[in-house]
């Protein structure tokens, strides 16, 4: 893969090496091919991963805004960008993702703040290492794995998830009361 731009011709053989003038140059494109999730909460914090091509490896030569905000970027290569959603704060729900790679601006892409997900009910509501834990509420995801639970900063690992219920294994942690 190539990063957006313009990089100079270099051919090496066995016979030397030689470099084109500035007149012979290669450009690439940079391209959005898809943004995964294209939807989260209004809390923000999730990760979305930008798929594509032309972006740079390295972090600091791209840069994505959701509206007007700044999506941190945590880790990029040619292909992907993935980046920490801000908070929707004043942000309408519907908002367009700006994506520059190596300052070459690549087509919009969209990105939709939705509800938060809201915790109802937790039962047991005490417990100890490796007891299973319920969590009743809604906006949740079925699929176990994307559900993120803590108890006083302590993973409690879901193995079952519904858009209603998370099914989680306490970790380990020290007697006391701890916020969800």
């Amino acid at each position: 893969p190539i990063e957006a731009g313009s990089s100079t011709v270099r051919v090496t053989t066995p016979a030397g090496e030689v470099m084109f003038n500035d007149s012979a140059v290669v450009s690439s494109v940079p391209g959005i091919v898809s943004l995964m999730p294209d939807t989260g909460s209004a809390e923000g914090g999730n990760i979305i991963t930008i798929s594509g091509y032309g972006f740079s490896s390295q972090s600091l030569n791209n840069s994505v805004l959701i509206g007007i905000e700044p999506c941190q970027i945590v880790y990029s290569n040619y292909s992907i960008i993935q980046c920490v959603v801000p908070p929707r704060g004043s942000l309408p729900e519907n908002n367009t993702v700006a994506i520059v790679a190596n300052h070459i601006n690549i087509g919009d892409t969209y990105y939709t703040y939705g509800a938060s997900p809201q915790v109802d009910a937790i039962n047991p509501t005490s417990g100890q290492e490796g007891d299973n834990v319920t969590i009743a509420g809604s906006l949740f995801s079925d699929v176990a794995s994307y559900n993120d639970v803590t108890i006083g900063g302590v993973s409690c690992i879901a193995y079952s998830a519904s858009e209603s219920e998370i099914n989680c294994t306490l970790g380990a942690a020290l007697a006391g009361t701890y916020d969800v």
